[in-house]
This record gives C-alpha cells, sequence and structure tokens, in this order.
C-alpha cells in the first residue's frame, strides 16, 4: 500500500513538472544565486535561447555582468530578486545587453508548474519575451489601426474591429 501511495505521489509530481519547465525554473534562479550560481552558463541556455541570447558570445559580458552584480550587492545597492537587479540593471542595458534581456525575460516568463501552462510552445514563450523585451516599439503601435489592418486580413476566426 505504501509503495503504491509513493509510485502515484511521484507520477503526479512528474506530470506536473515537465522537464522544461524545471529547465526554466533553474535558468530563472541561477540569475539571483549571488552565493554559488550566479549567470551560470550551463543554467542559463534554456532562458538565453527563448530570448535570443548567443551564450557562448556573450561569456564575457555574463562575466563581468556577474562580477558586477556581486560587487553592487554588497554594497547594498539594489533588492536581490529578480525586479530589483532588472530596475538596477536597466541604465546599464547597454553595456549589458544580453544581461540585461535575460532579466528582463525572466519577469515576464510565465514559468509554472500548473498542467495548463505546460501546453504553452517554445515558440509562443519566446513571441511573448519578444514582445515585453520590446515594449518601446509595441507601446507605439496605434491599437486602432492594427486592429483594423488584421481584420483585414483574410481567414481570421475572430473579428476585433
Amino acid at each position: 500500500m505504501y509503495y503504491g501511495l509513493l509510485d502515484r505521489t511521484i507520477g503526479k509530481i512528474q506530470s506536473r513538472f515537465s522537464t522544461e519547465n524545471v529547465a526554466l525554473l533553474r535558468s530563472i534562479k541561477c540569475l539571483t544565486e549571488f552565493e554559488n550560481e550566479l549567470l551560470t552558463q550551463s543554467h542559463l541556455s534554456l532562458l538565453a535561447q527563448l530570448c535570443s541570447v548567443d551564450i557562448i558570445e556573450s561569456k564575457c559580458e555574463i562575466a563581468a555582468a556577474s562580477n558586477f552584480l556581486k560587487t553592487k550587492l554588497n554594497e547594498k545597492c539594489f533588492n536581490a530578486d529578480i525586479e530589483g537587479i532588472t530596475k538596477f540593471l536597466y541604465p546599464f542595458r547597454e553595456a549589458f545587453p544580453s544581461v540585461f534581456r535575460l532579466y528582463a525575460a525572466a519577469l515576464t516568463l510565465p514559468a509554472s508548474t500548473a498542467t495548463c501552462k505546460r501546453s504553452m510552445s517554445q515558440k509562443w514563450k519566446a513571441n511573448l519575451v519578444l514582445i515585453s523585451h520590446e515594449s518601446l516599439v509595441t507601446s507605439s503601435i496605434e491599437t486602432e489601426n492594427f486592429l483594423k489592418r488584421f481584420n483585414n486580413l483574410k481567414n481570421r476566426r475572430l473579428q476585433l474591429w
């Protein structure tokens, strides 16, 4: 009886925590691990893939940003959560564009253990990250013109205008 209960519990946990979501959560976690794994390249790979950051090409930038953040944390320049670090990095986004993009992506990704969220495709997640990261561009879109243009496209199931 005990083993049956354990088997069912483990089965539920495995179905709820997909491999992809666990990897994504590990990527997000390493953005705030100041003691051991801050910005570890092997852990950042899935998050980097989602927001089109080349980890190998950005190796030096990531190392410099990691040292910079550790130094500034010791000086208590920011809160050591993702939002605090992202706000702190905003003025330095040109110096650390890939690292800033990773933090901005982490703020917008729906990393969850919920079964219904697991159905979200990698492409859709990547598009959400891109839209959020390019918020200045998307905020300048005139909604009325966009909706009219969308409605003029063929084969739309939903009419927005």
